[in-house]
């Protein structure tokens, strides 16, 4: 991967993020507000997914590649543990 550094890619960048996070914001307040509970976030830190991605194999084997719970953010959750 390269990346290109300029006052104006950082401000890309940082506008990016911002969206990224407005996203996430949105998807978890709906998610609660219909699901009645949290949307599970994971925080991986890994360069690719793979080991967490189940592949139509894996689910014809009825394999799920699901993150393990250590792996969620908990201090994204929106509800208290006692409302989800």
């Amino acid at each position: 991967m390269t990346t290109v550094s300029s006052p104006r890619s950082k401000i890309y960048n940082e506008r990016a993020n911002f969206r990224r996070e407005e996203i996430i914001d949105i998807l978890k307040h709906r998610f609660a507000e219909k699901m009645k509970e949290n949307l599970p976030v994971f925080g991986i830190d890994k360069n690719t997914l793979t080991d967490f991605t189940t592949t139509e194999k894996d689910m014809k084997r009825g394999t799920s590649r699901f993150p393990p719970n250590h792996f969620r953010l908990k201090q994204e959750d929106l509800l208290a543990k006692s409302e989800s």
